[in-house]
């Protein structure tokens, strides 16, 4: 997608590691300040992406890495209100992605004079529509400031084209946040995942491949042993609850057809904006 991108902002990929930490650091502070308006005026906006990683860990030595802008998801119903916060704070809307989109994901650009560290904000409404369609309108209440552990995972485990980067946030989640079972506060809730999984073969084929991926990559981030094994054993742990999970009929009828036909949307490499609709989707 072709947008007009505001002035530059600081590089991270140019500074020193402490300066990027600090400017990372700043960053989510932006992020949350930008939160707390919106709650204030009755608007719900949390963090998604590699940003809710960074905000679940405790880690952040190694959870740390470059980040672009910063992603938020809110409610679609709430879409004025939410270009009215924004407005407030100096920002100016892209409406080519409205409108590319069908006004489900909108685009903030930074406006002349705004003291803020990111070029744009993306705001993903009621959904997430990347690769697979995670719907959030009834849970990004979970937390204060991001998507719940689990969603962020999910967001993650669903990409078809994982990139380092997904790697390196998907161990960083799983090495600090424990697994639940249905629980709720600070855990990694993988009956939820599994139970989606269940009910949709194209995202199970996707989220299972990209645990192996994982695994397979987990030695070359040098973890101390404690650590590795934690981030094996809970990945494993996800696979036997999504494999044990009843599927649905729907799921068992689109196993049969496999990878004969598309099983995931398809999505622009640049900045994951979905370019056409989903053509998998079992009818009925």
């Amino acid at each position: 997608m072709t947008t007009q991108p505001a002035a530059p902002s600081a590089s991270a990929s140019d500074a020193a590691p402490g300066e990027r930490f600090a400017l990372h650091e700043r960053m989510m502070g932006e992020a949350r300040a930008i939160i707390d308006g919106a709650r204030a005026a009755g608007v719900v906006l949390r963090l998604i992406g590699g940003l809710a990683i960074r905000h679940h860990c405790t880690d952040l030595a190694f959870a740390d890495r470059e980040y672009g802008d910063i992603d938020m998801a809110g409610l679609r119903s709430q879409s004025r209100r939410i270009g009215e916060t924004f407005a407030r704070l100096g920002f100016r809307e892209n409406v080519h992605v409205a409108q590319a989109t069908q006004l489900a994901q909108r685009q903030y650009l930074r406006g002349a004079g705004t003291d803020s560290v990111a070029d744009h904000i993306d705001v993903f409404l009621d959904e997430m529509a990347m690769d697979h369609v995670i719907d959030l309108r009834d849970r990004l209440r979970l937390d204060d400031y991001a998507i719940a552990p689990a969603d962020a995972l999910l967001t993650k485990l669903q990409i078809f084209r994982l990139t380092q980067k997904d790697v390196h946030d998907i161990v960083a989640l799983v090495k600090d946040v424990p697994l639940s079972r249905g629980g709720s506060g600070h855990v990694i809730d993988i009956r939820y995942i599994a139970d989606l999984c269940a009910a949709d073969w194209g995202l199970y084929a996707d989220v299972e491949a990209n645990i192996e991926k994982c695994l397979a990559a987990l030695g070359s981030f040098d973890l101390p042993d404690a650590d590795y094994d934690r981030v094996k054993s809970s990945l494993a742990a996800l696979e036997v609850a999504m494999s044990s999970a009843a599927k649905t009929l729907r799921w068992k009828l689109r196993a049969r057809i496999g990878k004969r036909m598309a099983w995931n949307r398809e999505v622009e490499e640049q900045d994951r904006t979905v370019t056409a609709p989903s053509h998998w989707e079992m009818p009925g």
